[in-house]
């Protein structure tokens, strides 16, 4: 079931303030009018319109005792622009319909649209147009063709005829809920009780300054703004008589009517004939007007010819309104009654309100339009209400938003805390199992440091066991270089520390040939027989030069060639990377020749 409510209908005319309050039952059954007042808007000097508007309508208010919260805001079509534009097929988007449509009410409107509030309603018209078609026998056949076409009613106003009462309908505590002109809310209120989609119908609201002309044919509508209305009359008698406005206005009411013409005899009273010969005058430059409409509707928007025309505002109570515009336009003429849509609540002052009848069906339209039943939905509402509206509707979404976030994150600290207690229970539970195995690393890399030392020794000790062997490869590769008649009585290393020695050598050697050792004399001025003193070699680690000393037997015929031949054959060699010939000298006594030879190792040999 729907929610009950009540809306305020607000109809701001040329002249008058009009209210009236509706109540929608929540189950749906109709709606009912709850109050209504109407008030001609006087001006106290200088007043602005605005001004003027917010004094009767606080007081209306007040008076009224209206207790609805939203409001729907109907104004006078006086300063607006309505236009029907036909639109070319269009199967594109939303967007380009509305820049079309833009541009379209940029070329009517003399503003710019920054500066209007507009809206617009896209009509689809649909219709079979007769064509001819010629058969197979030649005969020509009239067969209906299915036509449609787009057209886009547009409606405009400034900005700040409209700001200036939303504005204050606002800051009464009242919601806005759409700003409509008077026409089309009026209009709404006629489609919904007397005008049939299939048949052209026009509806005339003479209002006190303007009189606001509605065709309407198959869900069409052609709207004009004619300035001509019941103010036209009051001033016509003011002239005439030369009386105040409020004179006038009086005369009209008690004595004016609209001269038949014609053959008609006039009234015995040649002041309430003045009146309505007048008032003929004023309703015939309004035919004048309507005449006109009606061909550019037929005309410009192919529209057919109405049958039927509607009279209500407060210009058309005139009487005689209706016989007038039915014997000028050859149409049937009557009142609109949109009375029949609502109910009258108990309270309400039935003769006051038929008294206002005729300008009540806005304010019907504005409640149809809260029913749901509106033909036509444009709204002038200022574009900062919308934004603040649009907002509004979104509100619950931003709220469900925030909820479903704060739920998320709960939801995920709630999980974060879970997820803490069972690991800390884990890191309790595994604490000592974790120092256990801690303390069995700690103990496994000790043994792992100390295994990896006596490695490191082990393998240091068989470097030196492998190295060792370099010694005995070196020394018989030596042995198979050195001829017969060549021997060795020394091997240094770098050339400082004997390898090993023999005091006493050359002593021995010569002794065994049965000579005594002579005193030779070298190239750097040593002594062959100079005696050595034997040293470790504690102190060396690695050895890369090698020093050979020793002597050769010469042959007399073929001088020094053992030495030559043992320098060429320890070159080639794989063991050696550079020989060199240090020192030599020759005994003639013995044909000795003492030499010193320094090897370079390819590698190194250890300790």
């Amino acid at each position: 079931m729907a929610k009950e409510s009540k809306i305020l209908a607000i109809d701001i005319g040329g002249e008058n303030l009009k209210m009236a309050e509706f109540y929608f039952p929540g189950d749906g059954s109709g709606i009912q009018l709850t109050g209504f007042l109407f008030r001609k808007m006087e001006r106290n000097g200088e007043e602005s319109n605005a001004a003027v508007f917010e004094r009767n309508y606080l007081e209306m208010l007040r008076e009224g005792g209206f207790t609805a919260k939203e409001v729907r805001l109907s104004l006078s079509a006086q300063n607006s622009f309505q236009r029907l534009s036909k639109l070319p097929p269009i199967l594109g988007s939303r967007a380009a319909i509305n820049r079309l449509i833009e541009f379209e009410a940029a070329q009517a409107v003399p503003y710019s649209m920054d500066e209007v509030e507009w809206d617009y309603q896209l009509l689809h018209h649909k219709w079979n147009e007769m064509v001819e078609v010629e058969q197979e026998d030649g005969t020509k056949v009239e067969t209906p063709v299915p036509r449609e076409e787009y057209e886009a009613l547009f409606v405009a106003m400034k900005s700040e005829d409209v700001v200036c009462y939303t504005d204050i309908i606002e800051d009464s505590g009242k919601k806005l809920l759409s700003v409509e002109v008077a026409p089309i809310a009026l209009f709404n209120a006629a489609v919904a009780s007397q005008v049939k989609e299939n048949e052209c119908t026009m509806l005339i609201n003479i209002g006190g300054t303007t009189t606001s002309l509605m065709i309407s044919e198959n869900r069409r509508v052609f709207m004009r703004n004619i300035p001509i209305g019941g103010e036209t009359v009051t001033s016509q008698i003011v002239r005439e008589f030369g009386v105040t406005r409020d004179v006038a206005e009086d005369y009209k009411r008690r004595y004016g009517f609209v001269a038949l013409g014609g053959a008609y005899e006039d009234p015995e009273s040649e002041f309430s004939a003045t009146i309505s010969k007048l008032a003929r005058n004023v309703m015939t430059r309004l035919h004048g007007e309507i005449s006109r409409s009606i061909s550019v509707w037929r005309a410009q928007h192919d529209g057919g010819n109405p049958v039927r025309v509607l009279l209500c505002g407060g210009g058309s109570t005139m009487m005689y309104t209706t016989d007038f515009f039915q014997e000028k336009l050859r149409i049937p003429t009557e009142y609109l009654n949109t009375f029949p849509l609502i109910s009258v609540a108990p309270g309400v002052d039935r003769n006051q309100l038929q008294v206002y009848a005729p300008m009540f069906q806005p304010l019907i339209g504005l409640a149809l339009h809260s029913a749901g039943r509106c033909p036509i939905d444009v709204s002038l509402l200022p574009r900062t209400i919308k934004k603040q509206m649009l907002l509004d509707s979104r509100k619950p979404y931003f709220y469900a938003s925030a909820v479903a976030l704060i739920c998320c994150l709960l939801v995920f600290i709630f999980g974060i805390d879970k997820q803490l207690k069972y690991e800390s229970g884990r890191v309790t539970k595994n604490a000592g199992q974790v120092k256990k195995v801690e303390e069995e690393a700690k103990r496994i890399n000790n043994l792992n440091n100390e295994l990896n030392s006596a490695k490191s020794q082990y393998e240091e000790a068989a470097q030196i066991l492998l190295d060792r062997k370099k010694w005995s490869v070196m020394i018989n590769e030596l042995q198979k270089k050195i001829p017969d008649n060549m021997w060795l009585i020394s091997l240094d290393y770098d050339g400082e520390k004997k390898l090993q020695t023999k005091e006493n050598q050359t002593d021995d050697l010569y002794s065994d040939l049965g000579m005594d050792m002579p005193e030779v004399k070298t190239n750097d001025q040593n002594t062959i027989g100079k005696k050595q003193d034997i040293k470790t070699i504690s102190n060396l680690q690695e050895i890369k030069k090698i020093q050979l000393t020793g002597y050769t037997l010469d042959d007399p015929y073929e001088r020094a060639g053992a030495l030559n031949h043992f320098m060429a054959a320890i070159r080639q060699s794989e063991l050696f990377e550079e020989v060199k010939m240090k020192n030599t000298s020759q005994d003639n006594v013995y044909n000795l020749t003492y030499f010193e030879i320094d090897l370079t190792l390819k590698e190194p040999l250890k300790k």
